[in-house]
C-alpha cells in the first residue's frame, strides 16, 4: 500500500497581511502554532489556516485469496487494485488456486470502504471481462477493469497500470 504523507496546514494569505505575520513564523503556524500578538493576545491557528488536502492512498493486491486481513490493511484507500482472476462460475477453482473472484474482490472493497476498485489479473480463459465487471458492480458499483497503460487519478495525481 502507498499512502501519501499528511501535509501541513495551509496558511490563509489574507491573514499574513492582516496580522503582518513575519516569514519566520509561517512554518510554525503551518505546523499548528497559534500567533502570539505584540499586545499579548493570541490568534488561534484555526483562524489563520485551512486544513490541508486529505492524504491519498493506493493499494495493489494480486495473487491473493479473499481475506479479512486484506480488507483491514487497505481500509479507506482511495484506489484499490485487486486481482479478480475468476468469475463466480469458477469459485471452487479460485479457492484451490488461492485467487479471488471479481465478486470476492468487490466484497473486500466494500468491507474496506475504498473509493474505487480496479479489477485485474483476469484469467486468459475469459474472452472479455464483462462478467467480472457485472459480478463486482452488484457488490461495489464504483468498479472498473484495469487494462495495461490505463491511467486513474488518485487525489490529483495519476497512477498508470503496468503489470
Amino acid at each position: 500500500m502507498f499512502r501519501e504523507k499528511v501535509k501541513p496546514r495551509k496558511i490563509r494569505p489574507e491573514k499574513i497581511e492582516e496580522y503582518n505575520i513575519p516569514f519566520s513564523l509561517i512554518s510554525g503556524i503551518k505546523a499548528g502554532n497559534d500567533l502570539a500578538l505584540p499586545d499579548g493576545g493570541t490568534v488561534p491557528n484555526l483562524e489563520l489556516t485551512l486544513n490541508p488536502p486529505a492524504p491519498v492512498a493506493y493499494a495493489f493486491c494480486s495473487d491473493t485469496a479473499p481475506s479479512q486481513t486484506v480488507a483491514a490493511v487497505v481500509r479507506g484507500v482511495d484506489l484499490l487494485y485487486h486481482e479478480a482472476t475468476f468469475t463466480n462460475e469458477h469459485i471452487e477453482e479460485a479457492a484451490i488456486a488461492y485467487h479471488s473472484t471479481a465478486a470476492q474482490a468487490a466484497e473486500i472493497a466494500h468491507l474496506a470502504g475504498v473509493g474505487k476498485l480496479l479489477l485485474g489479473h483476469i484469467s486468459g480463459r475469459y474472452t472479455d471481462e464483462e462478467q467480472h465487471l457485472a459480478e463486482a458492480k452488484i457488490i461495489f458499483p464504483n468498479t472498473e477493469i484495469a487494462q495495461e497503460g490505463d491511467r486513474w487519478e488518485v487525489g490529483g495525481a495519476f497512477s498508470t497500470f503496468a503489470p
